[in-house]
């Protein structure tokens, strides 16, 4: 029960991803690998050439305050000024002038009394135009835990030379691009690009975070009155952007006649965040922050507590959505959904009772010899490690029954794993079996690549839950495995006895090395939190 009452509060990833999308506008475009050729293997079509724009002034220092719903949260710096030319960058068009750009974000969060704070520092090399040639990001969380991502762009390679730094571990590889994309910090470059753009256009932007490229599509409105929230007013041209592959997660940001940027706003968790020009008193002041306390923010909640969830066969859930929204479900083995309205669904939770299969002898496969991505060794699901084979060799035991395989992994997983309540960035199995520490993200790593050693298909899921207390779906990880060609889900975080009637998938994911980042996995879920809720069917049966 002690592992159960802690599922709820233990997600550090997901709180990652949200205070991504406060940090870094838009990387909440489900962290698409889209229009450029790399880990997707797809090829970038749109090429973004330098502007001859030279900067307005050698060295500038603006200041934001980040509000959310009416209430100051947090705060951000942007410094400006003149960069030396890397060797790397020498083949560039040297007329061009490259701008350093050191961008400084703090958001203060709690969560079930919990601080949850995250401190960011990006600082990047760049045209005046955004076209960006390198970049360090620096993240740290509140309980000491950091991330450090850096990426060049080399002429030489085509692409960013990308090295990511967390825990004892270094890695690095090459995300190919036919040219540089643009710099996530939109408030930089946009009012630049505005002004020599005809109302609509598209631009590839890289985010640090994810590592990963978004296209996105920009639209400049006529000049306007704009009234910020302290009553000063300005004469403002607005940009709306959103990402192509998602045209309703749109924000707007809007810069004044000498290019200054005024106000960002942007939709999340049913509210609306601001990020709103300041002077640097009154957005360092300390005494003026509030924790953004996401213990209701972050949950679905639940109009009713699920009778008798232990022992019934199933439940149905109404999962509703404001009338402007859309959402969606899979379908599984344990979930059946029917879309009532693009706004509300029915979901209907059944028990997986797992059969033994007619022959439990389990033909000795390995990633190698198939093309099936759930049984592939990746950075994360590292299972060819000689410890994790030890370890999945020596739990699994003697049988050769598949399933009996999952349970006594799960189970093993479930009792040795210690409670760490709070991890900011995805960790390789390896490293997790070496600690042996986290939440259900850790949980589900491990789990994965034990399954995968002993040659079971196996992913990794995301969704939401329930939990007593508050009543409520939260935010979680398990794992799928394909046993005997059914996918049955396996939870340790929860306990070695099944999952019963009280999770809700969202989406799936192999963990294959394209995944540059494990705050991409639950990003799925910001489009519901916020703005869904659920209720117990009335006529369940």
């Amino acid at each position: 029960m002690e592992k159960n009452a802690r599922t709820h509060k233990s997600h550090g990833l997901w709180i990652a991803a949200l205070t991504l999308a406060v940090s870094w506008p838009l990387v909440t475009a489900n962290g698409q690998q889209i229009e450029i050729q790399g880990r997707s293997g797809t090829r970038q079509k749109a090429k973004p050439q330098p502007i001859e724009v030279q900067p307005k002034s050698s060295t500038s220092e603006d200041w934001f305050r980040i509000e959310f719903d009416g209430k100051n949260v947090g705060y951000e710096s942007l410094r400006t000024s003149v960069a030396k030319r890397a060797a790397s960058q020498k083949t560039q068009d040297e007329t061009v002038p490259l701008l350093r750009r050191v961008r400084e974000t703090r958001l203060k969060l709690r969560r079930f009394g919990t601080d949850v704070s995250v401190a960011a520092h990006l600082e990047t090399v760049e045209t005046a135009d955004g076209l960006l040639f390198s970049w360090n990001l620096q993240r740290t969380a509140a309980d000491g835990s950091t991330m450090e991502r850096t990426g060049i762009w080399n002429e030489d390679e085509r692409g960013y030379r990308l090295t990511e730094k967390s825990a004892a571990t270094v890695n690095s590889e090459l995300l190919p691009s036919a040219t540089p994309v643009h710099s996530p910090i939109f408030n930089g470059w946009m009012p630049v690009v505005a002004e020599v753009n005809n109302r609509g256009w598209t631009s590839p932007v890289l985010f640090p975070e994810s590592a990963v490229v978004a296209d996105m599509k920009l639209h400049r409105s006529p000049d306007q009155s704009l009234k910020l929230p302290d009553g000063r007013k300005f004469k403002a041209t607005r940009i709306e952007y959103w990402p192509a592959a998602e045209p309703d997660q749109r924000s707007n940001l809007y810069y004044d006649e000498n290019g200054q940027v005024l106000l960002i706003e942007q939709s999340m968790l049913g509210e609306t965040l601001r990020i709103i020009r300041s002077d640097a008193a009154t957005a360092l002041g300390e005494e003026n922050l509030e924790s953004l306390d996401l213990q209701f923010r972050t949950v679905l909640p639940l109009k009713r507590a699920i009778a008798n969830v232990d022992n019934s066969p199933s439940v149905r859930l109404v999962v509703t959505a404001g009338p402007t929204e859309q959402i969606s479900l899979p379908d599984s083995e344990f979930q059946s959904v029917e879309q009532i309205s693009p706004n509300e669904l029915i979901v209907t939770l059944k028990k997986v009772v797992p059969r033994e299969p007619e022959s439990t002898a389990l033909r000795t496969r390995t990633d190698r010899e198939t093309k099936d991505e759930a049984l592939q060794n990746s950075a994360w699901i590292d299972f060819r490690t000689p410890e994790i084979e030890r370890k999945a060799t020596i739990v699994a035991g003697g049988t050769s029954v598949p399933l009996e395989k999952c349970r006594r992994l799960t189970r093993h997983v479930w009792k040795e794993m210690r409670f760490h309540p709070f991890s900011t960035s995805l960790a390789p199995a390896s490293q997790i079996l070496a600690k042996m520490q986290g939440d259900c993200t850790e949980h589900a790593v491990l789990l994965c690549a034990l399954m995968r050693s002993q040659q079971i298909p196996a992913r990794v899921v995301v969704g939401f839950v329930y939990v007593p207390d508050p009543t409520s779906f939260a935010p979680h990880m398990w794992v799928e495995a394909k046993v005997d060609g059914i996918w049955l889900p396996f939870d340790s975080t929860r306990g070695p006895d099944g999952i019963g009637l009280t999770h809700i998938k969202v989406a799936e994911s192999t963990l294959s090395s394209d995944i540059g980042s494990g705050t991409q996995l639950f990003i799925p879920l910001l489009s519901f939190l916020g703005h869904a809720s659920v209720d117990v069917a009335k006529n369940p049966f």
